[in-house]
């Protein structure tokens, strides 16, 4: 067994945290480079946000590589001002704006007695290879435009098996990206006449 006072001088030789070097690098990254120059952030103030610039380089890296331990999935880590300091804040991706558009249109649809694969239905992805398709599409796509100062109401008829419902449930689709119409009863009217 060694005795303590061999030990000792072989303890202060283990590698110190260097709390300096720390904070020439995280005051080297180019994002808080930035935001310290368009804040014009005093000396005080940075030291005051030393943490929170760690914080951000850390959430940002995360965010960046796609880690699955990173929490706010859908957020981007943002650079703020806070009363007299920094912090970080969290904005929406575009992507999540549109994942939360998108749901929110299929939460509006009701379609009765339908396929649900109908819900993904849209004017744009109709099939105009069939040339009888082109004038019931024109039409529909023209309500779309000018709703609600078309008339009052739209018939499909044709074989069974042409696409009557489709169209139908792209028209429902379509107006419930521009319009939200404020219950289930009304959307059926509008597009089955009811």
């Amino acid at each position: 067994m060694e005795k303590i006072g061999q030990a000792m001088p072989h303890m202060n030789k283990v590698k110190q945290f260097d709390y300096q070097k720390l904070v020439q690098q995280i005051l080297a990254d180019p994002d808080i480079a930035a935001f310290i120059s368009r804040e014009q952030l005093s000396p005080t103030e940075i030291q005051r946000s030393i943490s929170k610039f760690n914080q951000y380089i850390t959430e940002r890296d995360r965010f960046l590589l796609e880690d699955q331990n990173y929490i706010a999935k859908g957020y981007k880590p943002i650079l703020v001002k806070n009363e007299g300091y920094a912090d970080v804040a969290y904005e929406e991706t575009p992507e999540l704006i549109e994942q939360e558009r998108q749901e929110a249109i299929r939460s509006r649809l009701n379609l009765i007695n339908l396929p649900v694969s109908l819900k993904e239905a849209s004017l744009a992805k109709v099939d105009l290879d069939d040339i009888g398709r082109y004038k019931a599409f024109e039409l529909l796509t023209s309500f779309v435009a000018d709703f609600p100062h078309y008339q009052k109401a739209v018939y499909l008829y044709g074989d069974f098996g042409v696409g009557k419902s489709y169209m139908m449930a792209a028209l429902a689709h379509d107006l419930s990206e521009t319009w939200c119409l404020n219950d289930s009863a009304s959307l059926s009217e509008l597009c089955f006449g009811c």
